[in-house]
């Protein structure tokens, strides 16, 4: 691989921070003699400029904990302006369509390994691309899963088996559908990029439209942890974050430096639970300089996957959010 690559990468243990959703004090656009991240809006519509320049119910980045993400690998910041500059990939025909390949026995699997047992869930993949499409608006189609290759290269940390997420990318590569804009292979085995870290959720390329997420960590079972309450509805919603996350590299967007983002970046399980389900305004308004979406039909189309999901917490965010930027639905 030659382009860069993104994702979230699992490197330490970070503190928990505060649920999406919570009441928070908006950053609003940038005072005079700043620049605004969003940039020059000329030419858009009133109400698609609300969604980018209304940030309120958006939380601001609080300064980086020990352990978190920002602290184990800086990066600086992206605007809009900075991301138009990259050139990214457009969706056009017959490239219009993200695909989801899962490699692997959905929606259970069991990795036994050299004394060590894990069971991996997973929710049902429609649900997850339902979600993907309403987020990026795009078609998304999921493959029939095929077997996950054998000949990939693994290492074993601390007991655990973990693959290659750069050997998946390119095995992945190596079939790309035609018909993919992107296409995110879905697997049930842990991940790993570089050596000195832990563990990695998911893996993507900026460029060549390629990536990779992992759902061996969702369930607290799998390393022996207690289950939640809601243990469904637990791996739903990182399911959900990851595979999203994920996708919104294919675009081309960075890891978020801004607000409480769906591209933050992500080191732990504390941080990934704390990720909102939603793109901030800087980052859906890269994705509509770029692929011309539609920031209040998009919101609408969140909202009703989060409703199909049974998502109650979000949809009401989400229904708030319409109605502050004058679109309720």
């Amino acid at each position: 691989m030659t382009s860069l690559v993104a994702g979230l990468v699992g490197c330490g243990v970070g503190d928990a921070t505060a649920p999406p959703g919570r009441p928070s004090r908006p950053r609003p656009p940038a005072p005079p003699g700043e620049v605004d991240p969003v940039g020059d809006l000329t030419g858009l519509d009133a109400a698609t400029r609300r969604c980018f320049t209304d940030r309120s119910g958006f939380e601001p980045l609080p300064p980086a904990a020990a352990g978190s993400w920002r602290v184990l690998r800086p990066e600086p910041a992206q605007d809009v302006a900075q991301y138009l500059a990259t050139r990214p990939n457009v969706p056009a025909p017959p490239r219009d369509r993200i695909v989801l390949m899962p490699l692997g026995h959905f929606p259970f699997d069991v990795i036994a390994d050299e004394g060590f047992v894990g069971l991996v869930r997973a929710p049902e993949l429609l649900a997850v691309a339902r979600f993907v499409e309403a987020t990026f608006g795009l078609a998304t189609e999921v493959l029939p899963a095929a077997p996950l290759p054998e000949e990939l290269p693994t290492r074993v940390h601390r007991r655990a088996r973990q693959t290659s997420a750069l050997a998946l990318i390119e095995h992945v590569g190596a079939r790309l559908p035609a018909q993919a804009y992107g296409v995110l292979a879905l697997v049930t085995v842990d991940l790993f990029v570089w050596p000195e870290q832990q563990f990695a959720f998911g893996y993507s390329t900026f460029t060549e439209r390629i990536g990779v997420a992992g759902f061996a960590r969702f369930d607290p079972s799998y390393h022996g942890g207690p289950a939640p309450a809601d243990l469904a509805g637990t791996v739903l919603r990182r399911s959900l974050r990851v595979v999203a996350h994920e996708v919104a590299h294919l675009f081309g967007l960075a890891h978020c430096q801004y607000y409480r983002c769906l591209c933050n970046g992500v080191a732990d399980l504390a941080e990934l639970d704390a990720l909102p389900p939603w793109l901030c305004p800087v980052c859906l308004c890269k994705l509509q300089r770029a692929t011309g979406l539609d920031p209040i039909v998009q919101h609408r189309a969140v909202l009703r996957a989060f409703e199909a999901l049974d998502l109650f917490d979000e949809a009401g965010w989400m229904r708030d959010r319409l109605a502050r930027i004058g679109a309720a639905a």
